[in-house]
Order: structure tokens, then sequence, then C-alpha cells
């Protein structure tokens, strides 16, 4: 279990690099198919969720550190008082994913193989929860790392969370590629930033010539 634990930690920390300005925007689709190959084998609910609390520790860590420059820089704050409030912050952050891989687990129970597409919906609760909760948190949402991919295209249709979604639909296609060399998932994996893409060329506002009032 310490080498999981390990393992989504890592993959967590380097999943901030798909946003900018790294930009490394497929990062958002692989990391949750390698997330996906640690927890296919059969876990209790208590192991998955350290397991997943481990990669939001990594994925937060490194994504929200700037809040104690925030906070010690420019409020001024000591730095222990700015480090454990930043460390608080991360943690709660990283209950969400802890707590949305336990349910994919237990959904997985009942369910068998099938609950794997239920995780792109799963994710979406997640992120639009952590959006919501206590006024909103929501730093680092997976479809934030797409403004630069094909993916940006469903955006005034599903918005942020929905491309969030997506990515993790792709995740799945791609896990079942490199595992049952499923060859079918191909067709998700290139329909998807097609149809992105064809969005992208519709133009979904126009310019006013009088100012509104």
């Amino acid at each position: 279990m310490p080498i999981r634990a390990s393992a989504s930690l890592l993959l967590g920390a380097l999943l901030p690099l798909a946003f900018a300005p790294y930009a490394l925007w497929p990062l958002a689709i692989l990391i949750p198919a390698l997330l996906l190959s640690l927890f296919q084998s059969s876990l209790s609910l208590r192991n998955i969720f350290i397991a997943g609390l481990a990669f939001g520790l990594g994925y937060f860590g490194f994504g929200v550190y700037w809040i104690y420059n925030s906070l010690h820089d420019f409020g001024m704050a000591p730095p222990i008082v700015a480090g454990g409030i930043t460390g608080l912050l991360v943690i709660v952050l990283a209950m969400f994913p802890a707590l949305m891989f336990a349910l994919w687990q237990f959904s997985r129970r009942r369910f068998g193989e099938i609950s794997l597409w239920l995780l792109p919906l799963l994710w979406f609760g997640m992120e639009w929860l952590k959006g919501w909760f206590a006024t909103g948190l929501p730093w680092l949402s997976l479809g934030y790392s797409q403004t630069d991919s094909p993916l940006a295209g469903f955006a005034p249709l599903v918005g942020v969370y929905g491309i969030g979604a997506l990515c993790v639909l792709m995740s799945v296609a791609l896990f079942l590629l490199l595992r049952n060399r499923r060859y079918s998932m191909l067709a998700i994996l290139m329909l998807v930033p097609l149809a992105g893409w064809l969005l992208q060329q519709v133009e979904w506002s126009e310019a006013q010539q009088n100012s509104l009032r």
C-alpha cells in the first residue's frame, strides 16, 4: 500500500503541469489513466481512500502552494501561520478526490467493470461540489488545463466541469485501450477532440453595433 500511495502522490504532483504556464494538457488525460492502472486491483475502501488522499495531497500541494506566498509575503502572516493555513487548505481539497475514489470503489463492488464509465460523472460531481462547498474552491478544476486543447471547444456547452469529465472519459478509454487492447476505444479518443475542434469553429457570440444600456 505505501508504494501505491507514493505513486498516487507522484501522479498528483505531476498533474499541475497540465495547467498554465506549463500547459502540458495531455497530462490531464494520461495521469487519470495511470491512476486507474494503480487502482485496478481489488482494494478496500480504506486503501483506495488513502491512495486518493495521497493523489489529492500531491495535486493540490503543488498546485496551490502559492497561497503560502500570498499569506506570508503580502499578508505578512508568520511562516507557521501561513504554512498551517496552506497545509489545512491542501488537506481539505485533497479530501474531495479521496472521497470520490472511495465512492467509485463502492460502485465498482456493486456494478463491476461498468463502473469505469461512472467515473467521469463522479469526477464532474466532485469538482462541482468542490466549486460550491464553503462558497467554492474551484482551483485546479481539470477543465482549466484544456484552454489550449481541442476540448476547449466544449466550454460554451458544458463548462469547465464538463470538460473535466470529458478528460476523464478519454482517460477511461485510454486505460481500456492499453489494458485490454480494446481498439474500439480509439473512437472516443479521436471523436471527442474532433468534436471539440469543430465546436471551436462556431461563433458563439456576435458584436453589437450599438452600446447596450
